[in-house]
């Protein structure tokens, strides 16, 4: 691949474009929200608290230390904060600022090289901006999440590699595929992968291919926990998608050929380029998962999540998309401007309804609303650091989007669930046997008496957190009783 480099913008529109990118990051905010301690920061941010503070998480800490190892994001967050003094929220929140900024920018850098004015550009990247928490399909992500996470930054990164290749710079496509395997290692494997094949002559894809699909086959350790965790996630293998997560699979190679045509006869190379590779990759990374994803015997390769290569085939298609839709409206931005306006106000209410119990947005030091937060916070500020909570195991499951970690926000040690830690274990199975010990011990929670909970004691456990009715059914003592939920002291007998 030879290098050939692209002329500089001058440095007025350089400072346009950058306020451009920190605009659409804000309008991404007030769209989409922002919430601390949510979802897969149930794991992330966990780690990052262990990193800072070694003593915390005595009793727990391999359920989300495990995965935490494979990114380097909690490393750079913990070294950020210790070295400039920042409280851990603030820097939690200005790191997912800059990764959606980051996000945006190569979404921009790839507009750039694919449309020629600045209209079209700006569309694109503003329908991208809009569609941020929009499911990709059946794999459980997103174009962006509503929290910190690896796979934001990771994402970013493999869109500079895109824009790179599309500008033939080998050494910014390398470093920028370097930092999106240290940051989400799989994502960017998928990534760079369409990276690699944009890259090459269509004559030579042929052997990319070929080595790509020598798989070493090795069937690891499975014993019957590191199943009934894999049972805990039915979207692992597509046997088990909806039919309308199936038209999320299948449906884009219908719009990548239509968007590859009209880009074709607008004269517009990179981004025809982009739709003819996007397709093949797709065509080649659907057959693979459909291999992989639903045979019995290959389970042990459902962890991996292969559909996700669907991230990049929603991304690009819908940056494409987004410039092609500026010229068909070409003379009437009040058409354009009815449709995006539509689009921000269901994504808006979309998010408002997920999250009906919590704020739109999770500023530092604001009081929490949520029932459970509050608990949690109430748990932070009067246990010890070396306390050992019990939890319905499938309390973030039941609550559905609008649940936080108890880790992430009480900052103190909890037994199994079902939700995150069982995630971690079919990745980890040595986690399994643990994880299955714990959770048996706490099936049937929501009917737990006096006596149930006692024997909690014999793991360590010296809190429980229930519903309020539940812990006076029990008779527990419970120093925090609000909203619903209660902290109680696991009796001693």
């Amino acid at each position: 691949m030879s290098v050939a480099h692209a002329p500089s913008l001058p440095t007025s529109r350089r400072y346009f474009k950058s306020a451009a990118i920190v605009a659409l990051t804000i309008l991404a905010f007030a769209i989409h929200g922002y919430h601390y301690g949510i979802e897969d920061e149930a794991i992330y941010l966990p780690a990052i608290k262990k990193l800072i503070d070694p003593a915390l998480y005595p009793h727990d800490s391999q359920f989300f230390m495990s995965q935490a190892r494979w990114t380097a994001l909690p490393w750079l967050i913990s070294r950020v904060t210790r070295i400039s003094h920042v409280p851990l929220a603030w820097t939690v929140l200005l790191t997912h600022f800059a990764s959606l900024s980051l996000l945006l920018f190569g979404c921009s850098r790839i507009a750039a090289l694919c449309f020629r004015s600045l209209r079209e550009q700006a569309s694109s990247v503003l329908l991208f901006t809009i569609l941020l928490t929009l499911p990709v399909a059946g794999t459980r992500i997103y174009l962006a999440d509503q929290h910190l996470h690896p796979r934001t930054l990771a994402n970013a990164f493999v869109l500079l590699a895109i824009a790179s290749v599309l500008e033939r710079r080998v050494w910014r496509v390398i470093l920028a595929g370097l930092a999106g395997l240290a940051i989400h290692p799989f994502m960017a494997v998928y990534g760079l992968f369409f990276a690699a094949l944009l890259a090459l002559p269509f004559e030579r894809i042929a052997e990319v291919v070929a080595i790509a699909i020598c798989v070493i086959w090795y069937a690891p350790h499975r014993d019957a926990a590191w199943h009934e965790a894999l049972a805990t996630r039915p979207y692992y293998t597509l046997r088990n998608w909806e039919w309308y997560e199936w038209i999320g699979l299948l449906a884009p190679f219908a719009v990548l050929w239509l968007l590859m045509q009209l880009a074709h006869r607008q004269g517009l190379a990179n981004a025809s380029k982009l739709m003819r590779v996007l397709l093949l990759y797709a065509g080649i990374l659907c057959g693979a998962t459909l291999g992989i994803s639903i045979s019995q015997t290959t389970d042990f390769l459902w962890p991996l999540q292969p559909f996700r290569y669907l991230y990049i085939v929603y991304a690009l298609m819908f940056l494409i998309g987004g410039g092609l839709l500026a010229q068909l409206f070409q003379g009437y931005r009040w058409r354009w401007l009815v449709l995006m306006a539509p689009l921000c106000a269901v994504m808006f209410v979309t998010q408002r309804e997920e999250f009906a119990n919590s704020r739109h947005i999770d500023l530092p030091g604001r009081q929490p609303v949520n029932a459970y937060v509050k608990a949690f916070h109430w748990a932070r500020e009067n246990t010890s650091p070396n306390s050992f909570f019990a939890l319905d195991p499938e309390y973030m499951k039941t609550l559905g989007e609008d649940t936080y970690g108890f880790r992430a926000i009480a900052e103190r040690s909890q037994m199994a669930d079902i939700s995150k830690d069982a995630a971690v274990v079919t990745a980890f199975p040595g986690l399994g046997p643990e994880w299955k010990r714990q959770l048996d011990s706490t099936r049937g929670w929501k009917k737990f008496g006096r006596g149930d909970f006692a024997k909690l004691r014999s793991f360590g456990v010296s809190w429980v957190v229930v519903e309020v009715k539940q812990g006076t059914e029990a008779r527990l003592d419970c120093p925090y009783n609000q909203d619903s939920v209660a902290v109680c002291k696991a009796p001693i007998n």
